[in-house]
């Protein structure tokens, strides 16, 4: 997926494991926060970084 790639470590971790890799969003998040060993707060805080810097990569993209 176009953009993936360019994230930093965490929040490209982070998509894969919410949206990539298992489709059950409950048992994805409880994941995430024990693989990546923080908060649920951090977590929405990683997961709002990752969509905005994949909004502005795709719209570059389109741009370009």
């Amino acid at each position: 997926i176009y953009g993936v790639g360019l994230l930093p470590k965490r929040e490209k971790e982070l998509v894969y494991l919410r949206y990539l890799d298992n489709p059950d969003q409950r048992k994805a998040g409880r994941e995430a926060r024990e693989i990546l060993g923080v908060s649920k707060a951090n977590i929405s805080r990683i997961k709002k970084l990752a969509l905005d810097n994949l909004r502005f990569y795709l719209l570059h993209k389109e741009i370009a």
